[in-house]
């Protein structure tokens, strides 16, 4: 018998228990006042930064187009002169690039 993605329904039971019990643990632990000040404070700072980011995102002027078409046309020329230089000076052993385990099996 199979559940979703071929897992047995009780291995998908026995995790949600398991997530349901670090999420009470986190919570638990969340009540003493050190970690709780520590905690309201990453939060405030987190949202901080991000309505900054967003904000500067909504209000920032619109990138002129040909501006935009210089500057990718530009880093992909560095890009593949980067791989030729690369390839040039570094020539690997094989033309793919295999990990210590791959070549092993």
């Amino acid at each position: 018998m199979t559940g979703v993605f071929g897992m047995h329904p009780a291995l998908w039971q026995l995790m949600q228990v398991r997530a349901a019990g670090r999420v009470q643990t986190m919570l638990q632990s969340l009540v003493q006042p050190r970690r709780l000040v520590v905690t309201i404070l990453g939060v405030g700072l987190a949202l901080i930064w991000l309505s900054n980011a967003i904000l500067s995102i909504v209000f920032r002027e619109s990138y002129p187009l040909e501006t935009f078409r210089n500057a990718t046309t530009l880093m992909f020329t560095f890009y593949a002169t980067w791989h030729l230089v690369r390839a040039s000076w570094q020539r690997p052993e094989s033309a793919i690039e295999w990990t210590e385990v791959e070549r092993n099996h």
